[in-house]
């Protein structure tokens, strides 16, 4: 198999375009919203990390999973913040004291909650099969 330099002569040389996986993928990250942020109001949440603001989202990809964000500061001010993923589980509890001390120590971030998390690699699926079931827009906190 051709690696990205090779791809790259041969379609200089044969005045073909290049496309990668990661041109589609960047547009669809900023064009395309797989969840929608219920209600207007958030809930100021204490916790031994600080103060954080709980969200409820939906998916507009399975209509009946719903997740749940912890944010921290102001995530907008600063080009990348920490994120971190939540899954049910045993260690849930301990990821999450974890990762409410990381946000807090870098000053705005966001802990999302994943309920059954299994449900993930259907959603993946369905986005890499190319599903049209998705809304535009962009996640506003």
């Amino acid at each position: 198999m051709l690696r990205h330099p090779q791809l790259q002569e041969f379609s200089e040389k044969h005045e073909l375009p290049l496309v990668t996986i990661s041109g589609p993928i960047r547009y669809r990250s900023r064009t395309e919203t797989l969840v929608q942020r219920m209600g207007a109001n958030a809930t100021k949440v204490s916790t031994p990390s600080g103060e954080f603001l709980a969200v409820e989202y939906k998916s507009l990809v399975q209509k009946d999973q719903t997740y749940h964000a912890l944010v921290f500061g102001d995530v907008n001010a600063q080009k990348s913040v920490p994120v971190f993923l939540i899954e049910d589980g045993f260690e849930a509890g301990l990821q999450a004291q974890w990762a409410q001390k990381h946000v807090a120590d870098h000053g705005s971030g966001r802990l999302i909650y994943i309920h059954g998390a299994s449900q993930l690699l259907q959603i993946s699926g369905e986005l890499m099969a190319g599903s049209e079931r998705l809304a535009t827009g962009s996640l506003q906190v």
